[in-house]
C-alpha cells in the first residue's frame, strides 16, 4: 500500500515517477498532509499527459498543459498549479538531475536568482561561490538573503585574480576599505557575508582555514557604546569617564543604563574646562538646577556613581558626591566587603555568605548588590548579626522608609533574609530571624481550632476541644483540617448542643448527604462524627454515642494501583537518561516505599549509606526507619558528591538549591511515567504500591511490611494480601521464575 505523499499510478517514464516521489519525500517535513496530497494530484495529473522524460519538457507545453485544463479552472488555481511544476523543477536543478528548469522565476528573466549571471577572472572561485548560493537555496534561505549574498560576492570575486586559497585578511580588509563605504553596519554586513561564504569553504575542503574569524570583525561606533562621544575641553574628564564607563561594561551592567549614564555625564561636562576632581557640590547643585526636572535625578545619580568609582580607585579622596556604601566596580574580588565595619565578625560572616553566592555562580551584579544592602545595614550598628532581633531590622526600615521607595525595601527585606537563612544553614544561629510573612501566619496560626462561628457556642467549644486533643495525639495537619471541615458542616446551623441530639437527627442528616455526595464521602462524614462522640463519651459528656455501625455504607475496597514489573523496567530504562538526582529519587521510591512527604522531609544527616538505611518522619510526625537497595545508595551518594550546595541540609535539592517541594517531585515522577508509556498517571504512591506488592509476592509477612510502610494497623496492610490467587501465582512467577 503506497503513502499519501507517493504516487498512485505508473507514468509512462519510471524516472519521472521516482523524482515526484523524492520531491514529495522532501517536501513531507515541512508541508501538511493535506498540501502534500495535493501537490501529488497536480504532478500526477500533469506527468500523466506527457510521453516524455521530465528534462525533455519545455515550457510551452508547461502552459499549453494549463490552458487545456478546465475551464471552470480559476486564475489563482491555474497559478498554484504552475508553483507545484515550478517548485519540482527546481528540487531537480538542486539534486542536479538537470542543469537548468524550464521554469524561471518571474523577476530574474532568464537565470535563477541563485545562479551567478557574470564573467569571473578565476572560474574556480566562480564554481565555489555557485554552489555556496545553491546550498543556502537548499537551507531554504529567503531569497532577498541570497540575492544580497550573491551581490556581494561577484562584487568580491568578479575581478579577484588571486584563487581562493591565496586571499589573505588584508586582501579582504583593502577591498572593504576600497568600496568607499560611508556606513559602519554596510561595512559589517559586508563583512559578516564573506565569513559565512569561507566558512562554507573550510566546511567543503576548498580551504584549510578561513582567513577571518570572528573576533577579528571590526568594532564600529555604534558597538563601542561605552565611550563617550564627545569632545570635553578637559582631556583629563574624558579619559577618566570613558575608564568608568569601560567599567560598568565589565561589570556587566546592561547597554541601556551604561548608555544612560554616558548621556548625562557628556551633557554635564560638554562645557566644563575645570578638572571634575576640583568642582564642588554647590557647582554641581548649580548645574543640576538649570536642568529638567526629569533630567535632575539622572544626573546626580550618573554623577555620584562617577565620584564613588574615583574615590575606590584612588582619583580623588574626597568626592562631593558618594554614597554612605560604594559599589566595587572593578575589582578583581568582587564578592569582598572592603570598607571597615564597627564589627568585624560580621564583616568576616557577610564576606562567607557573598563568596558562597560566587561559588553558586550567582552575577556579578547580583553580588554586589547584596553587599551594598549588607554593608548598609550593618554600618550603623556594631551588635554581634546573631544578637539582632527583628525589632532592630524594623527600626532600621522603618528610619529608612522616607529615602526609598517601596519595592526598594522589599528588596532590602529579601537580601537579610537570605544572608539569615545562610547563617541559620551553617549552624551559626538556632533559627532563622526573619520569616516570610507566609510563614509568620502559619505559625501564628493555630489550625486544629474552629474560629468561624457557628448558631451553638457550647458545641463550638467542644469541636475545639475535639480537635486540640487530635493535636495532642499527632495527628497530621491535613487530617484535623478535614475533621474541623466536616464538623463545622454538621453543627453550623443546629442549635441543639451535641448532648441532645438523637440518633434521628442525625441520619437525617446523612440521608440528606446521599442525595448529594459520593458514598466515599458519606462514609468519611459518619468516621468523623463516630470519632467525635466517642471522644464525648470517653471524656464523660455523653453515656452512648448515636451513631449507629450499620449506617456506614459496605463499600468494595480496590485493589492497589501497583507497576508490573515491565513497567517498572522502563521508568528505570528512562532514568538513566535524567540527572543523578531524579535517578536516585526514583530508586528510592521504588526500593523503600516512602511516602512523598517522607522524601520531602528528608536529610542528607538522616540516611546511612553504609548501612542502606534512613529515618523518616511520617504521618502524625512518627518517626521510623526504613531501608533501600545496593543501587539506590550508590546512586543517592553520587548525587551527594557531585551535589554544589553541600551546606544544604535537604537530601534532594532543586538547581537553585533549596528543597525540592512535594509538587515538584509529583511533576518529575509524572514526566518519567508519561515518557516510559505507562498507562494512566504515575504518581509517587504508585511506588508504594508496588513496594508492598513485590514484598507480599515473595511472601515477606505483613508485620514486617507494615513496619517498613509505617501502618500503625495491620488492617492497612491487609489491603495488599487482598490480591487475587491467580494474580499472586502470576506475580511470583513474574519475580522469582
Amino acid at each position: 500500500m503506497t503513502s499519501y505523499w507517493e504516487v498512485q499510478c505508473e507514468l509512462a517514464y519510471p524516472e519521472n515517477t521516482i523524482l515526484v516521489n523524492a520531491f514529495l519525500l522532501s517536501e513531507k517535513a515541512t508541508r501538511s498532509k493535506r498540501v502534500l496530497a495535493n501537490t501529488r494530484s497536480v504532478l500526477q495529473r500533469f506527468f500523466l499527459t506527457q510521453t516524455k522524460h521530465f528534462a525533455d519538457i519545455t515550457e510551452k507545453e508547461i502552459r499549453q498543459w494549463l490552458r487545456e485544463q478546465e475551464k471552470t479552472l480559476t486564475e489563482k488555481t491555474r497559478g498554484q498549479y504552475l508553483s507545484y511544476i515550478r517548485q519540482l523543477y527546481n528540487y531537480a536543478v538542486l539534486e542536479k538531475h538537470m542543469e537548468e528548469s524550464p521554469l524561471y522565476p518571474k523577476k530574474n528573466g532568464l537565470k535563477a536568482y541563485w545562479l551567478l549571471d557574470m564573467e569571473w577572472v578565476v572560474p574556480e572561485n566562480a564554481e565555489r561561490v555557485a554552489g555556496f548560493l545553491l546550498h543556502q537555496k537548499g537551507r531554504n534561505i529567503c531569497k532577498s538573503t541570497i540575492l544580497r549574498q550573491r551581490s556581494i560576492l561577484q562584487r568580491f570575486f568578479v575581478h579577484q585574480t588571486k584563487d581562493l586559497i591565496d586571499i589573505m585578511k588584508e586582501d579582504i580588509e583593502q577591498w572593504i576599505t576600497e568600496q568607499k563605504i560611508h556606513h559602519n553596519i554596510v561595512a559589517v554586513d559586508f563583512f559578516k557575508i564573506l565569513n559565512i561564504f569561507l566558512n562554507y569553504a573550510v566546511l567543503e575542503q576548498y580551504i584549510e582555514i578561513s582567513p577571518l574569524h570572528a573576533k577579528d570583525k571590526p568594532v564600529t561606533s555604534h558597538e563601542r557604546y561605552y565611550e563617550l562621544k564627545l569632545l570635553l575641553p578637559n582631556p583629563e574628564n574624558q579619559s577618566t569617564i570613558n575608564q568608568f564607563l569601560y567599567s560598568l561594561k565589565e561589570t556587566e551592567r546592561k547597554k541601556s543604563t551604561i548608555v544612560s549614564i554616558r548621556v548625562c555625564l557628556q551633557h554635564f561636562f560638554k562645557d566644563i574646562e575645570k578638572p571634575f576632581h576640583s568642582i564642588t557640590l554647590d557647582e554641581i547643585e548649580q548645574r543640576l538646577r538649570e536642568s529638567p526636572d526629569k533630567q535632575k535625578e539622572q544626573k546626580r545619580s550618573a554623577l555620584r556613581s562617577f565620584y564613588e568609582y574615583c574615590m575606590e580607585k584612588g582619583i580623588t579622596n574626597d568626592p562631593p558626591l558618594r554614597r554612605k556604601v560604594i559599589y566595587n566596580y572593578s575589582s578583581e574580588r568582587y564578592w569582598e566587603v572592603l570598607l571597615r565595619l564597627p564589627n568585624e565578625e560580621n564583616k568576616a560572616i557577610i564576606n562567607d555568605f557573598l563568596l558562597n553566592l560566587h561559588h553558586k555562580k550567582r552575577g556579578r551584579r547580583t553580588i554586589t548588590g547584596y553587599k551594598a544592602v549588607l554593608q548598609l545595614f550593618f554600618f550603623k550598628t556594631d551588635v554581634h548579626f546573631s544578637q539582632l532581633t527583628p525589632e532592630d531590622i524594623e527600626s532600621w526600615f522603618n528610619e529608612t522608609q522616607g529615602n526609598v521607595t517601596t519595592k526598594t525595601i522589599q528588596n532590602y527585606m529579601c537580601v537579610l533574609r537570605c544572608f539569615y537563612n545562610y547563617c541559620y544553614i551553617k549552624d551559626y544561629m538556632n533559627e532563622p530571624l526573619l520569616k516570610t510573612k507566609w510563614e509568620i501566619e502559619r505559625d501564628k496560626e493555630k489550625y486544629w481550632e474552629a474560629r468561624k462561628p457557628i448558631k451553638s457556642p457550647e458545641n463550638l467549644e467542644m469541636m475545639n476541644e475535639y480537635l486540640l486533643n487530635m493535636k495532642i495525639a499527632n495527628m497530621s495537619r491535613g487530617t484535623i483540617i478535614l475533621h474541623k471541615n466536616i464538623l463545622r458542616m454538621f453543627f453550623r446551623d443546629r442549635e441543639e448542643t451535641f448532648s441532645l441530639l438523637a440518633s434521628a437527627d442525625i441520619l437525617g442528616w446523612v440521608v440528606h448527604l446521599q442525595m448529594k455526595l459520593k458514598s466515599t464521602t458519606v462514609k468519611n462524614c459518619l468516621s468523623t462524627l463516630s470519632s467525635f462522640f466517642t471522644f464525648c463519651v470517653e471524656e464523660g459528656y455523653l453515656e452512648k454515642s448515636p451513631i449507629k455501625s450499620r449506617w456506614f455504607p459496605r463499600l468494595p475496597k480496590p485493589l492497589p494501583k501497583y507497576l508490573e514489573k515491565v513497567e517498572v523496567a522502563k521508568i528505570r530504562q528512562v532514568s538513566e537518561k535524567e540527572s543523578l538526582r531524579d535517578r536516585g529519587l526514583v530508586e528510592f521510591f521504588l526500593s523503600s516505599g516512602c511516602r512523598i512527604g517522607e522524601i520531602h522531609l528528608l536529610d542528607k544527616s538522616d540516611i546511612d549509606l553504609e548501612n542502606r538505611s534512613a529515618i523518616v518522619t511520617g504521618k502524625g510526625k512518627k518517626i521510623r526507619r526504613i531501608h533501600f537497595s545496593e543501587t539506590c545508595a550508590i546512586l543517592v551518594e553520587r548525587y551527594f558528591e557531585t551535589c554544589q550546595y553541600e551546606e544544604h541540609p535537604a537530601a534532594f535539592l532543586t538547581k537553585a538549591g533549596s528543597r525540592l517541594s512535594k509538587s515538584q517531585i509529583y511533576a518529575i515522577v509524572r514526566r518519567m511515567g508519561e515518557e516510559a508509556g505507562i498507562v494512566g498517571t504515575l504518581h509517587p504512591h504508585r511506588f508504594r504500591h508496588t513496594f508492598a506488592t513485590d514484598l507480599i509476592t515473595k511472601g515477606a509477612s505483613l508485620s514486617f511490611i507494615a513496619d517498613e510502610l509505617g501502618h500503625s494497623s495491620l488492617e492497612t496492610t491487609q489491603l495488599y494480601a487482598r490480591l487475587p490467587k491467580w494474580k499472586l501465582i502470576k506475580l511470583y512467577r513474574m519475580y522469582m521464575g
